[in-house]
């Protein structure tokens, strides 16, 4: 019999494309669309593209013009969407001026009659999802947006049994002490859909258990957002800057008020942890739901971008899931 590593390498292996939750895979072009409704300028959008190791969408066929214009529609409405393309130049009308921030060939247009209008030397190239006309806006307006990245290429684990750092699966981070798996899903989500997402992935909005557990939770939320006023920190990415309100850096953690007392989704306990806020809970006639604040607010209230809040059920910037490692 030939062992098992001699064996793996001689027969065919299916290897599998996964993407993030809520993200498209477009087989043709072996790459995965993630659409999200906030809107925010160019370079923000841009940033959070790159916290998926991904770009701003470029287009380069009506195939795709068409596919993304059709998947917007589902995904974000019939309004107007950044796509990558910024202009270096003046003369927008020229498209060797135009550049698309995944460095590929600007080699596709498709604009509305009348377009590309001069901008100046700010131009930014949007789309119409009711039409999948092209137009040139200001960088610094703000719409919804669509990030393109490169799909995780997954072997089945019947091929090859995991070691223990790959306990979890792709984009979930494992912690030792707790042997669970947590991933953060950076999209505008209110409570309903954030724990339907984590179910369709085979896990729960997060229970937390300890302040180790906690801490966790606010590292992995926090390495997708940073402060605007400390963009020194190398860690982190800035997520929004067209969304200042500290209520949209809260993350949604498996916390429901239920038949007169607290209890996490996963039906875990409520008595070895709890990490309130000062003065939280409150208004428990309609917050019945919980969030993580990761972002430190004042000396009194969360200083140290750790505490929970009950909130209504409301979209907020983030959710965390959590799972059994296997």
């Amino acid at each position: 019999m030939l062992p098992s590593i001699l064996l793996a390498l001689i027969l065919p292996v299916s290897i599998f494309a996964q993407c993030g939750t809520g993200a498209i895979y477009n087989q043709d072009r072996n790459k995965c669309y993630q659409y999200y409704t906030a809107s925010m300028d160019f370079k923000s959008a841009e940033t959070v593209c790159d916290t998926t190791n991904g770009h701003l969408v470029s287009v380069h066929s009506l195939i795709d013009n068409t596919f993304l214009a059709q998947q917007a529609q589902k995904n974000l409405y019939n309004g107007l969407v950044w796509l990558g393309a910024e202009a270096t130049s003046e003369v927008v009308t020229n498209p060797n001026n135009w550049k698309w921030t995944d460095n590929t060939a600007f080699n596709y247009q498709n604009y509305q009659s009348g377009q590309p209008s001069v901008l100046g030397s700010t131009a930014c190239m949007i789309f119409s999802a009711a039409t999948g006309k092209w137009l040139t806006s200001s960088c610094i307006n703000s719409y919804p947006f669509i990030c393109a990245y490169d799909p995780i290429n997954v072997v089945p684990t019947t091929t090859c049994p995991p070691q223990k750092p790959s306990n979890c699966p792709s984009r979930y981070a494992w912690l030792e002490e707790t042997n669970s798996c947590y991933k953060t899903i950076v999209r505008q989500a209110n409570f309903t859909e954030a724990n339907a997402a984590c179910q369709y992935e085979g896990a729960q909005l997060a229970s937390v258990h300890s302040k180790l557990e906690n801490d966790f939770l606010v590292e992995i939320s926090t390495t997708h957002l940073i402060n605007q006023t400390s963009p020194t920190l190398k860690t982190h990415v800035i997520y929004n800057s067209t969304i200042t309100t500290r209520n949209k850096f809260k993350v949604y953690i498996g916390l429901v008020y239920l038949d007169g007392a607290w209890k996490w989704t996963d039906g875990s306990s409520t008595k070895d942890y709890l990490n309130w806020a000062a003065g939280e809970p409150n208004n428990m006639n309609r917050e019945f739901w919980t969030v993580l604040m990761p972002d430190v607010n004042t000396e009194d209230y969360n200083p140290t971008g750790t505490e929970w809040n009950n909130i209504e059920n409301n979209e907020q910037r983030a959710f965390i899931c959590k799972r059994a490692a296997s």
